[in-house]
């Protein structure tokens, strides 16, 4: 019986085992694989504006229209933003008029503008009429 078992175990070979696997290459797929997830990672970052430019004014508004002139007409709008020192300033307007002639400037009705100054204090200021300058 003895000389049956030990055919037994002549008959299964061992398998190839992970230490047959050269490092070598599966530390250069770890690494390719880590490229990706980094590189995949700072596309989505800055696509969600993680690096945008901070001194550019936000936009929210109710509602668009075009009028009959052309300009585009909206309706509660709000911008802000950033002045060139770096203050943040938020206006807004029962009603603001973009010209399409590319100058960046928006007639406002009823506009309330909230401005920090440089040593901090908030200044609320209030008009009939106004004119913002995108640009």
């Amino acid at each position: 019986m003895t000389e049956k078992t030990s055919q037994r175990r002549r008959n299964f070979a061992p398998r190839r085992t992970a230490d047959a696997v050269p490092r070598q290459q599966s530390m250069r797929l770890s690494l390719v694989l880590i490229g990706l997830a980094a590189g995949l990672a700072v596309g989505v970052t800055s696509w969600l504006g993680f690096l945008n430019d901070q001194t550019d004014s936000k936009l929210e508004i109710k509602s668009v229209e075009i009028a009959e002139t052309g300009e585009v007409e909206l309706t509660g709008a709000r911008y802000r933003g950033l002045s060139p020192t770096g203050r943040p300033y938020e206006i807004t307007a029962e009603q603001a008029n973009e010209a399409q002639d590319g100058s960046g400037l928006v007639d406002m009705t009823k506009p309330t503008a909230t401005v920090t100054m440089r040593n901090g204090s908030v200044v609320n200021i209030r008009s009939n009429d106004g004119v913002f300058n995108k640009n």
